[in-house]
C-alpha cells in the first residue's frame, strides 16, 4: 500500500483523481490544495513515513507546483 500525496487547486480534479487511485488499489492518498499545503503535509508525515508519490499541479495559485517539487526533491531522503 502506498501513500500518495495529491495536490491541485481544484477540488473537482482531486476528487477525480482519488476517484481513479481508489477503484485501482487500496492506497492511501492524501489532498493538499495549494503548494503551501503539499508543504505541510509532507513535513507533517516526515515522522510517520513520507509519501511514496507525490501528485503536483504545475500551476497553481500562491506558489509554484514545480517550485514546491524542487523544495522537495532538495531534503535528505527525498527521490
Amino acid at each position: 500500500m502506498a501513500l500518495i500525496l495529491c495536490t491541485d487547486d481544484s477540488p473537482t480534479s482531486r476528487a477525480l483523481i482519488r476517484s481513479i487511485i481508489e477503484s485501482q488499489s487500496d492506497h492511501v492518498i492524501i489532498e493538499a490544495g495549494t503548494a503551501d499545503e503539499a508543504m505541510r503535509c509532507f513535513e507533517d508525515r516526515r515522522d510517520s513515513g513520507l509519501p511514496d508519490l507525490v501528485l503536483m499541479d504545475y500551476s497553481m495559485p500562491g506558489g509554484s507546483g514545480l517550485e514546491a517539487i524542487r523544495s522537495l526533491k532538495s531534503r535528505p531522503a527525498t527521490a
